[in-house]
């Protein structure tokens, strides 16, 4: 089974990996510098959350459900290269992001309130997927913030 949010020791290993993040941080790819870095990886919780819309744009083929799978599941996911939805583009939006600690204090409640949805709920459209259900949308944010963490060293 997949690593996600949704499970209480995948998230709590999530929410170490963020308390363990300092405010000077290097980046080990990429262009976002740690503040950018908490911003974008808490606007895809919100999009899930139905807070936070995207525009659904891109290849129709990465909305199968195979391409999914392997995106979600499979696929080892680049370093500084793949392709962002530009509403999660810190640095294409020039935005410097939150304080640090603001940034790591809403990005720790976003968390929470997403391990709170509740089973019936709708979910966002996703910028690439458009749909995902519960289950991908648990697993595609677990690796999504892993990767970002793992991208600053914590």
């Amino acid at each position: 089974m997949a690593k996600a949010l949704f499970v209480e020791a995948d998230r709590s290993s999530i929410v170490q990996r963020v308390k363990n993040l300092s405010a000077q941080a290097q980046r080990r790819w990429g262009k976002m510098d740690v503040r950018q870095m908490l911003q974008h990886v808490t606007d895809p919780l919100k999009t899930a959350l139905g807070e936070f819309p995207v525009v659904v744009r891109g290849n129709p083929l990465m909305r199968t459900g195979l391409m999914k799978h392997l995106v979600i599941y499979v696929l080892p996911w680049p370093k500084g290269r793949a392709p962002t939805a530009p509403e999660y583009d810190q640095v294409l939006r020039q935005n410097p992001g939150p304080e640090f600690q603001a940034g790591v204090a809403e990005l720790l409640r976003t968390i929470d309130r997403f391990a709170a949805i509740p089973l019936d709920h709708k979910f966002g459209h996703h910028g690439a997927f458009e749909t995902l259900t519960r289950e991908q949308w648990g697993a595609l944010m677990y690796r999504h913030l892993g990767h970002h963490l793992t991208q600053f060293g914590a």
